[in-house]
């Protein structure tokens, strides 16, 4: 009989008020600390995941130099790109530039203007 006592007076002990509070204020901590975590290793992958697309852009990026690096090898290769960024000529050659008139596109531009604006009053007669 003191056996059954002694539980139920430990049982009455769990089972009262502060201890229940206690519980529940350490099961919503607990809850909490969970969904940050949570959230945390979700923002975790998307940086990932955002990391490993720029990595992968990196990486073309140094294989397509590596390519370039690798085709200035060659004379032919030098010359082509000495002449494609500095206009460097050789003996012979000659340059063509082509200048487009500069009054004809804003001539066409205002006309285009002119005929939507008499249309839009066309509307309010």
């Amino acid at each position: 009989m003191q056996v059954y006592q002694e539980r139920r007076k430990i049982h009455r002990f769990l089972r009262s008020r502060p201890v229940l509070f206690f519980l529940a204020a350490l099961a919503l901590i607990l809850l909490v600390a969970s969904a940050r975590m949570t959230i945390r290793a979700f923002q975790a992958a998307k940086t990932r995941e955002a990391l490993e697309t720029e990595y992968q852009r990196v990486l073309e990026q140094k294989s397509a130099l590596d390519k370039r690096i690798g085709d200035l090898e060659n004379q032919e290769a030098i010359e082509k790109e000495a002449k494609k960024r500095f206009n460097i000529l050789s003996p012979g050659e000659k340059v063509l530039i082509i200048v487009e008139p500069s009054g004809a596109p804003e001539a066409s531009d205002e006309a285009a203007y002119q005929r939507a604006w008499e249309f839009i009053k066309k509307l309010f007669r």
